[in-house]
């Protein structure tokens, strides 16, 4: 778990992100962090989720180590990330925490860090997506060219 305390700085731990052993490469992933409403936590009959988020975390981590023979190895290159938030901004926070008594609050909030990794952009975010019309080239229904005779009516009808 981690804890923020209204009206003081937050600056979270380093996170490791770990795929097939080894601290994933993050300089390309989209990273967001925040906190929300936890939803149905109580219910007997639904499942717990974390409702949109209302207060996001900043993430602090360096892409890439600025001095590879010196700096620690806590970059997103590494697959580190760390999350910080300003006490002007945590002290927001404060109207979430509403004591009923026996430490207990009604507002129970939750966070979440999502990476999203685009490995091929599917079709229609960079092309254009159409469908035109055409016409039939050849013979159609054993006569060629762009007219073909309705045999049941006795009258034709364009093709193209």
């Amino acid at each position: 778990n981690i804890s923020i305390e209204a009206g003081k700085t937050f600056e979270g731990p380093s996170l490791l992100y770990i795929e097939n052993g080894e601290g994933k490469n993050l300089t390309e992933v989209d990273i967001v962090a925040g906190i929300g409403t936890m939803v149905g936590l109580y219910s007997t009959n639904r499942i717990a989720t974390l409702g949109e988020h209302f207060y996001d975390l900043d993430i602090i981590t360096q892409g890439t180590a600025t001095d590879p023979a010196t700096s620690p190895a806590t970059t997103k290159e590494d697959g580190y990330i760390q999350l910080n938030s300003p006490a002007t901004k945590t002290a927001n926070l404060a109207q979430y925490k509403h004591p009923l008594g026996a430490g207990v609050t009604n507002s129970d909030l939750g966070y979440e860090i999502i990476g999203t990794e685009y490995r091929q952009i599917p079709t229609g975010f960079t092309t254009s997506v159409g469908i035109s019309s055409g016409y039939w080239a050849g013979q159609v229904g054993g006569t060629t060219g762009r007219r073909a005779t309705d045999r049941n009516h006795g009258g034709s009808f364009p093709t193209g």
